[in-house]
Parts: structure tokens; C-alpha cells; sequence
């Protein structure tokens, strides 16, 4: 087990850890990352509906949160395993589809220290280009209200990621 905000939670498996070490190809990488993203869109599609059926508060959407937290837990297990394996994807070898799937996660995990890890990286990633500029902005305004508790309030939305930058800098 590791230490994720607090809490105890299991590593990935004997089987997860040799399915992101055997990504021997660009096509397994990219597949690997697919499967991510899906995980991650599959549990917040379901949200809405949960909420709409059961209500907020109840057993089930309880229950349902609990679940996102949890695959977002193991995605970011995945994640992390995968970028210190092989970096981040780049956009002309993965394609446009993964390419956001590393910042996503992270984003979604909401972790300050998280955040903060994985700053320099995506930033990196950004200017190659090889991280989107909407995906990025969802990240750094995350991460400004995760460090500051407050939102962003850009002077110029032209350039709102350099100003967040260089306030989390």
C-alpha cells in the first residue's frame, strides 16, 4: 500500500505493473492510455444519471463517488507508473486522442501535491505542443484554486496561461 491524501490505498497489482512495463510499442502505449480515458470518462458519464435517480446525499450517489474516487486513485497509480516508464506521450507518434490522458488524470485526482508534481512536466508537454491548450488550462486553474483556494482571475483570457503560470511559479 501508498499514502494518496491520507490514506492507505493498494499499489497496482502484480498485473498492472507488468501490463504498463510490457508497453513495448507506440500502438500498446497508446491502447494503454485509450483504456485509461475511458475509465476516466466511463465513471463521470454515469454521475449525472446517478445524481438525477437517486438524489444527492443518498446511499448511491455515496457509493458512486466513492467509485470515481477510487478509479481516479488507480488511474493515477497508472499514470504515474507510465510516465516514469516512458515519458509524455507526444503527439506525432500517440496521436491527438492520448496525447491530454496523463493531464486529465491529474486534474481529476485534485491533489494539490499531485498538482504540483506534475507541473514542470505538463507544462513541458505544453509548449512542444503536445498537450492541449484547453486541457492544460483545466489543469492550471485547478491547480491555482487547489494551491490558493481561490479561482484565477485572468486580466487578459489571451494569454491566461502564461499569467497562471507565473503565479504558480
Amino acid at each position: 500500500t501508498c499514502q494518496i491524501r491520507n490514506k492507505e490505498v493498494p499499489v497496482l497489482s502484480e498485473k498492472e505493473l507488468c501490463e504498463v512495463q510490457g508497453l513495448s510499442t507506440i500502438n500498446l502505449q497508446r491502447s494503454y492510455l485509450m483504456n485509461i480515458f475511458n475509465s476516466d470518462q466511463d465513471i463521470r458519464n454515469k454521475y449525472e444519471f446517478v445524481l438525477l435517480d437517486n438524489g444527492y446525499g443518498t446511499t448511491e450517489f455515496k457509493n458512486h463517488l466513492n467509485k470515481m474516487k477510487s478509479v481516479d486513485q488507480l488511474n493515477l497509480m497508472k499514470i504515474d507508473m507510465y510516465l516514469n516508464l516512458y515519458g509524455y506521450p507526444i503527439k506525432k507518434k500517440h496521436g491527438n486522442e492520448v496525447v491530454d490522458v496523463p493531464c486529465l488524470v491529474v486534474h481529476h485526482f485534485a491533489d494539490e501535491k499531485v498538482s504540483e508534481k506534475y507541473f514542470e512536466i505538463f507544462k513541458k508537454a505544453y509548449f512542444s505542443g503536445d498537450l492541449s491548450e484547453s486541457i492544460f488550462l483545466f489543469y492550471l486553474r485547478s491547480f491555482y484554486e487547489l494551491k490558493y483556494n481561490k479561482k484565477f482571475q485572468a486580466t487578459n483570457f489571451e494569454n491566461e496561461i502564461d499569467q497562471i503560470i507565473l503565479e504558480l511559479n
